[in-house]
């Protein structure tokens, strides 16, 4: 179940990717949604640690911080 403060996100696939991405949801037993929140939780928190995005934090320092701090 999604909690009550979500924001909703239209995402644009080809047709191979959107039925690649909804064989591949079906068979772990995940609706195509809660595959593409985990995929982005997945992105998020990779990208966050980059060494390079970190080093571009620069200008912009507290706000980017709380962001990927999650607040």
């Amino acid at each position: 179940m999604v909690a009550e403060d979500t924001h909703a996100l239209t995402v644009r696939l080809s047709r191979d990717q959107a039925d690649r991405l909804a064989l591949l949801a079906r068979l772990e037993g995940r609706s195509v949604a809660e595959a593409v929140r985990v995929a982005i939780a997945e992105y998020i928190t990779r990208t966050s640690a980059d060494a390079k995005v970190r080093e571009r934090l620069g200008r912009h320092a507290s706000t980017v911080r709380d962001l990927l701090n999650g607040g």
